[in-house]
């Protein structure tokens, strides 16, 4: 398991650093390597996510995500739990 992330992680970096104001190009930059590349595109999608905002990631890409109305829903819903706190 170290080795695998000796490899994610420099990966991850690598796409995202590597194009740090398009989401829209370090995910498929990250899905597309050798090794893990499931892991290191949702990493990377992550990070430029967080960095660029919700706004950054492609309209027609966000339409394609499947079980989209639940995942929508339990994002309201755990928003709405951590309000509780």
């Amino acid at each position: 398991m170290e080795e695998q992330w000796e490899e994610t992680v420099p990966h991850t970096l690598e796409c995202f650093l590597g194009y740090p104001h398009s989401y829209k190009r370090s995910v498929p930059c990250a899905a597309n390597t050798n090794g893990d590349s499931d892991s290191i595109a949702c990493i990377a999608g992550a990070i430029s996510g967080e960095y660029l905002g919700v706004k950054a990631i492609p309209k027609d890409w966000i339409e394609r995500i499947e079980n989209k109305d639940y995942l929508i829903d339990l994002g309201i819903r755990l928003a709405g739990a951590r309000r509780r706190l």
